[in-house]
């Protein structure tokens, strides 16, 4: 075996974490020999030497490995609990980022809501404001609607006599002039009779509308003598 190539890195290469303490208990004879020491083992080979000093090596490494063992398995198992333990603290990280983007969403939701609500609330105030002006406006006009309908009707009225008040004011303005007062009377009730019996309709304010003009004294010598 020591006369291998691959013998010196077999040594170094040794799982000696396998080492149990069977292995190291038949070694202990060996250990107790007088003649199992260094000095010894460099005056028979160099080699045996390396080899002597390899395996106290690894019997004072079992002996420190038997108390590290435990803690490498506790670390390991450690280890394992710490990966399960951060895998568990990413889906927590990644479940609470989901929540953050849910939650920010819904707030983007309700900040909407409100300006939306803010937008409707003014849009119905300015509506307000605008029937209320509107009912006033329609309850002023109401009053007016009767006063105009009223007048309408008198209008018309006054359309239908309007050709009998042209006449009897034409009349009045081409005939009557250089007359007095009562003669003036009687032509205009003449004048009215004969619209009568010509079914003409007349205005009853025309009489004394046409009727009040004051006398003046007849400047034209051709009506001076006509009746005053």
């Amino acid at each position: 075996m020591m006369a291998s190539a691959t013998f010196l890195l077999q040594l170094q290469n040794y799982p000696k974490d396998t080492i149990n303490d069977e292995m190291i208990d038949l070694l202990q004879p060996y250990f107790r020999m007088e003649d199992y020491n260094m000095d010894m083992a460099r005056r028979v080979c160099g080699d045996v030497a390396g080899l002597l000093s390899w395996t106290k090596a690894m019997s004072f490494f079992h002996s420190v490995n038997k108390e590290v063992l435990p803690l490498k398995a506790n670390l390991t198992m450690q280890e394992a609990r710490l990966k399960l333990a951060m895998d568990d603290l990413a889906g927590a990280e990644e479940q609470l980022r989901e929540r953050e983007e849910a939650l920010q969403a819904v707030k983007d939701q309700y900040d909407k809501a409100v300006g939306e609500k803010q937008r409707l609330t003014d849009a119905a105030n300015v509506c307000l404001r605008k029937m209320t002006a509107a009912t006033a406006l329609i309850n002023g006009l109401s009053d007016e609607k009767h006063r105009w309908t009223n007048q309408s009707k008198e209008f018309k009225i006054q359309l239908g006599k309007l050709v009998g008040d042209v006449l009897l004011a034409t009349g009045f303005l081409s005939y009557c002039g250089p007359y007095n007062q009562e003669f003036r009377a009687n032509l205009i009730k003449t004048w009215m009779g004969v619209l009568w019996q010509k079914n003409i309709p007349f205005g009853p304010d025309c009489r004394s509308s046409t009727c009040r003009w004051t006398h003046r004294p007849c400047r034209n010598p051709r009506f001076r003598d006509c009746p005053r």
